[in-house]
């Protein structure tokens, strides 16, 4: 009785499952499908305004022993914030697995940034912005010309992105107030004492009143207490005549 229950035990435990590695298993490096997940993210949502960063490390794994080849699958489409690159393993030409790989994507803009500490109600000179290379943030950045003249609504740290909701224009010129009126005609510049019918902005077209003329033109704001034309023989420019 004995020695037929040591016989049935023996038996039993030679039929047991083999471990991974004798019954022909072999393991495979996670680096060897991140270094084609990364190629394929690269190709797939990179570009030179683009960082790709791995959500998370591929582990190693356990597969069929053969030769191994890795492929990548169907290309995903990307969003604007993520992709997921799938890796095909195959042994001996039959695929085993699919990894897939995800990927966040960062893009970068070129902002204005504050150049140094700036005090609300500053006015925005060339030297007080600089461009800097950040990851946007849902926001379209205006360019530094586009903020030059304008006037902090509060205080702004240096290195602080700089948008145009934080600033608010400046009249250079004021309704009812004296501005030099700068008339160009075929090359020649001349200069005349006109009164502003409204406040303007830099860049914008106001309607100014010239006293000597008894017209009114419209002209460019083109700095504190200045607009500007280009005399149309046409006659296009004017807006209003004076009694």
């Amino acid at each position: 009785m004995i020695r037929r229950l040591l016989c049935t035990l023996s038996i039993a435990i030679w039929a047991l499952p083999l471990p991974a590695a004798a019954a022909g298993m072999q393991r495979l490096d996670g680096s060897r499908v991140a270094a084609l997940a990364a190629r394929v993210a690269r190709q797939t949502a990179g570009a030179p305004d683009r960082e790709l960063d791995a959500v998370a490390s591929v582990p190693d794994m356990e597969i069929p022993s053969g030769t191994v080849s890795l492929a990548s699958g169907p290309r995903p489409r990307p969003t604007a914030t993520y992709v997921s690159i799938p890796v095909v393993v195959s042994v001996n030409g039959q695929a085993v697995r699919t990894v897939y790989v995800g990927y966040r994507i960062t893009t970068y803009l070129q902002v204005p940034v504050a150049a140094r500490n700036l005090a609300a109600g500053s006015v925005l000179k060339a030297d007080d912005l600089e461009m800097k290379r950040l990851p946007a943030m849902g926001r379209i950045p205006a360019s530094a010309d586009e903020l030059l003249g304008r006037r902090t609504l509060a205080s702004v740290p240096a290195g602080t992105p700089v948008f145009p909701e934080m600033t608010a224009a400046v009249p250079l010129v004021r309704a009812g107030q004296p501005c030099l009126l700068v008339v160009t005609d075929d090359g020649v510049r001349v200069t005349a004492e006109a009164i502003s019918r409204q406040d303007g902005v830099l860049g914008q077209t106001v309607a100014v009143y010239v006293e000597q003329t008894k017209r009114a033109v419209s002209a460019i704001v083109s700095g504190k207490g200045r607009v500007e034309f280009d005399l149309d023989p046409s006659g296009g420019q004017d807006v209003a005549s004076g009694s």
